[in-house]
């Protein structure tokens, strides 16, 4: 149960109240939303990967474009 309150405020947002949840536990698709929820989270934590890997390389080309300037 601790494990379950702890997935519901990892994943409180302004759609999923606790009475949506409630009811769909009741109706057996909790474990159906709890996926749904993970792979949303997961497709965010993938784009901020992404992002960030974008900008590590943007930082570095221009760190480089920099020093050859100074070099000049």
């Amino acid at each position: 149960m601790k494990l379950l309150r702890w997935f519901l405020e990892l994943f409180k947002s302004k759609t999923d109240t606790l009475v949506d949840v409630e009811r769909s536990m009741k109706a057996g698709s909790m474990d159906r939303w709890l996926r749904r929820k993970e792979k949303q989270y997961q497709r965010r934590i993938h784009t901020y990967a992404v992002w960030n890997a974008h900008w590590v390389m943007v930082e570095r080309r221009n760190a480089a474009r920099r020093l050859s300037l100074c070099k000049q």
